[in-house]
């Protein structure tokens, strides 16, 4: 399990974590699991984190607005590609899967000698099976917890929910 961790400053003393103490320092570490199920219980502890959240797939408007910004990144004027036909097809993609779904078009598009259009995006979402959809179950049971910031939620055999999950735990120290 891969488990990353942002460090924003160090305590100036023995280099301990417990040293650290956040009027002084400002220290904030954050720390996102690919999987939660798989944290050892001293993780979630009460007082390991401060907190513990789910953040969702992007909605409607962040999709047209991350179609956006992954376009201008390479280069793109998104005025010329349909940022709401293709935020519309992408529903169940997360930031990434939308930034690869332009990547894919380009390639595409680079390989019929032809500029890339919202013909070519389109063509690869609907190429693409987002993770939302692939394992639905499991990110659905992730959605429901925790409730009490403490520990993972329980499995769910539920097909009811079709959303991305990411989860931050932050340690203000």
């Amino acid at each position: 399990m891969r488990l990353i961790l942002s460090l924003r400053c160090f305590s100036k003393g023995s280099g301990d974590i417990s040293d650290l103490d956040a009027g002084a320092n400002r220290c904030f570490l954050a720390a996102t699991p690919n999987d939660i199920y798989r944290l050892p219980p001293e993780f979630l502890r009460k007082g390991r984190f401060d907190e513990i959240f789910f953040v969702d797939l992007p909605d409607q408007k962040i999709r047209m607005f991350l179609f956006s910004i992954h376009l201008r990144k390479r280069g793109l004027n998104p005025e010329k590609f349909d940022c709401k036909s293709l935020a519309e097809k992408a529903a169940d993609f997360s930031g990434a899967e939308i930034e690869q779904a332009i990547i894919s078009a380009l390639y595409r598009a680079s390989s019929k000698k032809e500029p890339v259009s919202t013909d070519h995006i389109l063509e690869q979402i609907s190429l693409t099976k987002p993770l939302a959809l692939l394992k639905q179950e499991e990110i659905a049971s992730l959605g429901n917890g925790p409730k009490n910031g403490r520990s993972p939620p329980k499995l769910s055999t539920s097909k009811t929910s079709k959303k991305s999950v990411y989860y931050s735990h932050k340690l203000t120290i």
